[in-house]
């Protein structure tokens, strides 16, 4: 397992957290985390040869990046379990968080995704991951929520605050049995 914990990564050159695609996780916890200004993403863990499993972000801000704030893909598929919770991914030039080929147990909670250049929440899965999200706040980025292969999901204004995006407030593709409810969408273009 690897651990990183109260940490503050400002002015980085290149990606602030990474593993490369054949770099293989078993268990990643970053928690109390702040990465400010990195030329790259936030945190990038990419399992596209190799698995990661067991990913818990926490407690964690990224701002400025000139990539996605979090940017995390499953393309191996021994990899599963992602779990976001109590973070922010603000100001970065492409999205807040952009999750690929999830799979397993997928879990965003308490999350605030604001002024990011193209989606605040991007996701797409693989093999129809079981996904829950609630209480997150996404406002104010050029385009709110995209999900793509990832089937059951509910967002309603209980639970999720998704407002004043730029262009669209949701895209689905191939979400089937997706469920959109008691959510007033403003000034979205789309």
């Amino acid at each position: 397992n690897i651990n990183i914990n109260n940490t503050n990564i400002n002015n980085c050159k290149s990606n602030a957290i990474e593993s490369q695609a054949w770099t293989e996780i078993q268990g990643i916890t970053i928690q109390n985390t702040t990465i400010n200004q990195t030329t790259g993403y936030g945190i990038r863990l990419n399992g596209y040869y190799r698995p990661i499993t067991n990913i818990i972000i926490n407690n964690t801000t990224i701002n400025q990046t000139t990539q996605d704030g979090i940017y995390i893909q499953m393309n191996d598929g021994n990899s599963q379990n992602l779990q976001i919770t109590n973070t922010q991914s603000n100001n970065n030039a492409a999205s807040g968080f952009h999750l690929e080929n999830l799979r397993g147990t997928i879990k965003l909670e308490n999350n605030t995704l604001t002024q990011n250049g193209n989606w605040g929440l991007w996701l797409d899965g693989a093999n129809n991951p079981t996904t829950t999200i609630t209480n997150n706040n996404i406002h104010d980025n050029t385009n709110g929520i995209y999900i793509q292969e990832i089937n059951g999901i509910t967002l309603n204004n209980t639970n999720n605050n998704i407002h004043d995006n730029g262009g669209y407030a949701i895209q689905l593709e191939n979400a089937d049995q997706t469920t959109i409810e008691n959510l007033t969408f403003n000034n979205n273009v789309r």
